[in-house]
C-alpha cells in the first residue's frame, strides 16, 4: 500500500511539496484496490485511467511490480499509454520492452504515441526493427501511422518499403491509399526540389 512516512522520518521539505504529497496520498488511497482485489488487475486499470500526474503513475507502477501484476498485458499496455500521455516516452518504451509477448494492440499503442508525440524517426525505426521482426500481421492503422511518420520526416525510402509491405499483405483500404498518395505527393515533391 502507498503510505507516507511519518514526518519525523522525512527531511525538511517545502510546504507546497508537502501539501502535494498529502493530496496525492489522499487521492491515491481513495482509489486503491482492497487487499482481496490485488490479484485482480481490473481495479488497477481504473486506477491507471484516473491517474493525474507522472508521480502518481510511478507510484501505481511500483504497486503493480510489488503485487506481481507487471506481466499482465492489459495493465502493461495501459501503463505504456499512461507514460506516453505524460510525455515520458522513455519510460513507456522501457515498460513496453519488458512485455514478454506484446499483442498487436500493444504495438499500435506505442507506435501511435511515437507519431502523436512527433517522434517520427523513432516511429519508423520502431516499425522497421521491431514490428516486422516479430512478424505481426499489420493492419490499416499501423500502415497509416507509419506512412504519416514517413511523410512528416520526409523519408520516401522508408515510405516505399511500407508501400511494398502494404501491397504484400494486401491491406489496401481507402485510408491507407490516401496516406500513400499523401506520402508520394509530399515526399516526391521535396525530392524533386533538392
Amino acid at each position: 500500500m502507498i503510505t507516507l512516512l511519518k514526518r519525523r522520518h522525512l527531511p525538511p521539505i517545502n510546504p507546497s511539496l508537502h501539501l502535494h504529497l498529502q493530496t496525492l496520498s489522499t487521492n491515491t488511497i481513495k482509489h486503491l484496490p482492497k487487499p482481496q482485489e490485488l490479484s485482480n488487475p481490473n481495479p488497477f486499470l481504473s486506477l491507471l485511467h484516473s491517474c493525474s500526474n507522472l508521480f502518481s503513475l510511478k507510484q501505481i507502477h511500483a504497486l503493480l511490480v510489488v503485487h506481481g501484476l507487471i506481466q499482465n498485458l492489459p495493465l502493461n499496455t495501459k501503463l505504456v499509454s499512461s507514460y506516453c500521455a505524460f510525455e515520458s516516452l522513455e519510460s513507456a518504451r522501457k515498460v513496453f520492452d519488458e512485455i514478454p509477448d506484446p499483442d498487436l494492440y500493444s504495438w499500435k499503442v506505442m507506435l501511435r504515441w511515437y507519431v502523436v508525440s512527433d517522434h517520427y524517426v523513432e516511429a519508423i525505426g520502431f516499425y522497421g526493427r521491431r514490428m516486422r521482426q516479430c512478424l505481426l500481421v499489420e493492419d490499416n492503422v499501423v500502415f497509416s501511422l507509419v506512412l504519416k511518420a514517413c511523410v512528416k520526416s520526409l523519408d520516401i525510402d522508408e515510405g516505399k518499403k511500407v508501400h511494398g509491405h502494404v501491397v504484400k499483405v494486401g491491406n489496401l483500404d481507402c485510408f491507407v491509399l490516401n496516406c500513400l498518395v499523401d506520402m508520394y505527393a509530399k515526399c516526391e515533391d521535396i525530392e524533386v526540389r533538392t
